[in-house]
């Protein structure tokens, strides 16, 4: 890579570039796609659910079909608002969040800008999405949209202070602001990664950038209770899938970006393991920390005793959470306390991950219902005797009987003609089933009765005749008729 940065620039650097760029975008899409998956599989484990998985192998073309969604969705734009600003807030902060990824290094060989003050480029493009998003609540021309953009602002501008102030040890160690230079100067194992001597500024690193990706604990600027989505409220279709986009690949270069300053970029952990590319372990330690971040975040948002809006943690409020903290939960034996009250969440996080999980995967495993449980009624014309009992019962006179005359002569009496349940209005009161003397009307354990329309929901005799699996065990018992549901 560094051939082609040295070269003069001309039209086959320029197509190498362009391909290079275009290789980017796929790999920084389909981390997006199964960041997104992989976080709502996560949150899934953690409340004992099994997350996306009726979309392809394992759900995992669920993120593909949402984006799918969200592309041939019907591109909204309100009357009222600014229609040129409208359009072009989604565009300023997406291209920043792209055109950051310039300066990480993924390999010694492997990078696409190899500048001297790569960090000081990715912190101002990085500023400059706020922009957009500040633009997009004021040109949406909605008091929400508006609000969400301007807590945003805040938030982000707050936190970018302590971000960039937390590298500054880091800078003043190397001696340089080239991400590349910073990586190799990491190399010798672990014990020479830059987290060690800096862990306080990896910390404040860590917990900013949290912040600057907005993600929980610190999703003030979209704060669905409050503000109904935030900033983005009034965008629909592909230009709300941009503000996401956006979102989520800075995802990515921050977990990248964390990986570089701190945890030794491509350089192995242990000298023995020198042996393992660069390309490799730069992509499993942004893994790591992505589920890091997911991790602590998400057990942070869960801890009754923290604090609920970023506002909290400043002035009075933090002063006395603290001294909650000291009193109550540590008892006064200060930071190390709160390191293991972290840790015990997180033990708590992954002792929910593991657990055997509760939701069935329906409809391919079928719930398992009980035998007294009132389903949609199966039919046996042989044994009805056209008595009428069933529709004079029925308290929403959902039942339609009629009969005809026998055809065979040597019978006297009546024959079913019809016999039709609207089920739009049955309650499933069971009365029907009592009063048959022939038992030509039983109970199932069926409860599925979903439709597209409720003129589906008008079922006839041949539909209730079919209707015969699950048919409830007392129906079927040997005990007197009414015994078993005498003692129900």
């Amino acid at each position: 890579m560094m051939h082609f940065l040295e070269q003069p620039f001309g039209w086959s650097n320029f197509f190498v570039f362009l391909l290079l760029g275009i290789v980017m975008l796929l790999i920084v899409l389909g981390f997006v796609t199964y960041a997104i998956y992989f976080e709502r599989k996560v949150i899934g484990w953690m409340q004992f659910r099994i997350g996306p998985n009726r979309t392809g192998p394992l759900g995992l073309l669920q993120s593909v079909a949402d984006v799918t969604k969200l592309l041939i969705k019907e591109d909204t734009i309100p009357r009222k608002a600014e229609r040129q600003l409208f359009i072009l807030a989604p565009v300023i902060t997406f291209i920043p969040s792209f055109a950051a990824i310039a300066v990480l290094p993924f390999a010694s060989n492997l990078f696409f800008a190899d500048l001297d003050v790569g960090i000081l480029y990715y912190v101002a493009l990085s500023g400059i999405s706020t922009i957009g998003i500040v633009l997009g609540g004021w040109a949406s021309n909605n008091k929400y949209a508006l609000l969400g953009g301007m807590r945003s602002a805040a938030q982000m501008i707050s936190y970018e202070v302590p971000l960039v102030i937390s590298v500054v040890g880091i800078v003043m160690m190397t001696g340089t602001l080239n991400l590349r230079l910073i990586v190799e100067g990491q190399a010798g194992g672990f014990w020479h990664w830059n987290f060690i001597p800096q862990i306080i500024g990896f910390v404040v690193f860590v917990i900013a950038g949290i912040s600057e990706l907005n993600r929980t604990p610190f999703d003030l600027p979209e704060a669905e209770s409050e503000l109904v989505a935030g900033y983005h409220v009034e965008y629909s279709g592909f230009r709300f899938a941009f503000f996401m986009l956006a979102e989520y690949v800075y995802v990515f270069a921050i977990a990248s970006l964390t990986t570089v300053l701190f945890l030794g970029g491509w350089q192995s952990p242990l000298p023995v393991l020198d042996f393992i590319p660069g390309i490799i372990l730069v992509p499993a330690q942004i893994f790591v920390h992505r589920l890091f971040l997911l991790l602590a975040a998400r057990d942070a948002a869960a801890h009754p005793d923290r604090p609920a809006h970023g506002s909290r943690l400043a002035g009075a409020a933090a002063a006395r959470d603290r001294q909650h903290f000291r009193q109550r939960d540590f008892n006064g034996i200060g930071g190390w306390g709160r390191m293991k009250g972290i840790m015990k969440g997180l033990g708590v996080t992954f002792k929910a991950m593991t657990a055997k999980k509760v939701t069935y995967a329906y409809p391919d495993v079928p719930l398992e219902m009980p035998d007294r449980f009132r389903g949609i009624q199966h039919f046996e014309p042989d044994k009805c005797i056209v008595c009428n009992m069933c529709a004079k019962i029925c308290p929403t006179e959902c039942i339609t009987l009629t009969g005809k005359p026998n055809p065979d002569p040597e019978k006297k009496g009546k024959v079913i003609d019809t016999y039709d349940i609207n089920f739009e209005i049955c309650i499933l009161c069971d009365l029907c089933t009592e009063v048959c003397p022939t038992e030509a009307i039983v109970m199932t354990n069926n409860f599925e009765l979903s439709t597209y329309s409720r003129d589906e929901l008008f079922k006839d005799m041949k539909w209730l005749t079919d209707n015969n699996e699950n048919v409830r065990k007392e129906n079927n018992s040997a005990a007197p008729k009414g015994g078993a549901k005498a003692n129900a």
